[in-house]
């Protein structure tokens, strides 16, 4: 499962236990994203729900209506990453590719006011929403034993140096459309180190941006 032990008082962290309990029981990551003051703000990635899919459409409304036939794909599992008050900040689907021992992020958004397309960076709500749900798709790779493999597109040449940068992505071969990415098994455990949870007899945990 997928949340933060920082912040969480044991009510809550039941609560989010229990919901989550039978759809992953996996390595646990100690998610976060950062504030307007680069400070860490604990979050959590649960299953979408419907009423999250159609808080897309609602004012302000996001790029994406994610109630759309291309999101509603069964073969995607979709995720909704979302503050501890239940704030929805992102979301992302994501498919298992068990041909290709991988996992396939096939869409990921920020809420508006965190959205680097909608908000100027300097008015940004979060930042980092998108390396959590990358982690988060990672995190699913671990789980199904593809070592944390995940391929992913970048519709711009933008993100593409974005993802090959920051995430430490390779080129695919494309056939057209869109560069195709992936983020290989030696990368994958660098991104994800800064949401490992240690061990409570290790002391304190290092925030990465």
């Amino acid at each position: 499962m997928l949340f933060t032990k920082t912040g969480v008082d044991n009510a809550k962290k039941c609560d989010i236990i229990k919901e989550e309990k039978e759809v992953r029981q996996w390595m646990e990551l100690n998610l976060f994203v950062n504030d307007d003051k680069m400070q860490p703000v604990p979050v959590i990635a649960l299953p979408m729900s419907t009423k999250d899919a159609e808080q897309t459409e609602h004012d302000p409304k996001w790029q994406t209506s994610w109630l759309s036939s291309f999101i509603k794909d069964r073969r995607k599992m979709k995720f909704a990453l979302k503050t501890l008050n239940g704030e929805l900040i992102g979301l992302a689907a994501y498919e298992i590719r068990k041909q290709d021992l991988v996992v396939y992020i096939a869409y990921m958004e920020s809420q508006p006011e965190s959205n680097p397309v909608l908000t100027h960076k300097a008015q940004r709500r979060y930042t980092g929403i998108g390396k959590a749900l990358v982690a988060n798709g990672i995190a699913l790779s671990f789980n199904h034993e593809f070592g944390g493999a995940v391929t992913l597109e970048a519709k711009t040449p933008e993100l593409e140096k974005h993802y090959i940068r920051d995430f430490g992505a390779v080129r695919l071969p494309s056939f057209g459309g869109a560069a195709r990415l992936l983020i290989p098994e030696e990368t994958s455990y660098r991104l994800i180190a800064p949401y490992l949870i240690q061990d409570e007899n290790e002391g304190g945990k290092a925030h990465g941006n």
